[in-house]
């Protein structure tokens, strides 16, 4: 390997380990979260969770995708791990699911949601893994 080209490798592998993407998240995998806007004590609520592909990237059709939550008792979640097969349109470009809470006291919660996926570029793929926090208000049952 000529000189030159060893320096522009040992340059470029610095700047990957230098820079990192920040918080552990990385842009390959976005995911959104939309807490319900009503949720209530004893009131079953729904969580919105979208999985897609970043920007020129596209998600791995027939790779596994997983979406993990964790959050307090309080919130109620009534599953902990979703799959691609729960996604609510399996032939979307992106992942989209409804995630049921029954929270049990009321108060402003942290969620974290984690997800995991392959994505490509052309037929260059590789597993990413992201995480977001996201928060849950929750009001008091009404009278």
């Amino acid at each position: 390997m000529p000189c030159r080209t060893r320096l522009a490798f040992a340059l470029g592998l610095a700047s990957l380990v230098v820079s990192p993407t920040p918080s552990g998240a990385d842009r390959a995998l976005v995911v959104i979260v939309s807490p319900p806007p009503d949720a209530r004590v004893g009131a079953r609520a729904e969580l919105g969770v979208s999985v897609e592909a970043g920007p020129g990237l596209t998600l791995h059709g027939l790779a596994a995708l997983f979406v993990d939550l964790a959050g307090p008792d309080a919130l109620g979640i009534e599953r902990h791990r979703y799959e691609r097969t729960d996604s609510l349109r399996l032939d979307a470009p992106a992942a989209s699911f409804r995630i049921g809470l029954r929270p049990t006291e009321p108060g402003a919660y942290t969620l974290s949601v984690r997800a995991r996926a392959m994505v490509c570029r052309g037929s260059r793929c590789r597993a990413v893994e992201t995480t977001r926090i996201s928060r849950v208000n929750v009001a008091a049952p009404s009278q």
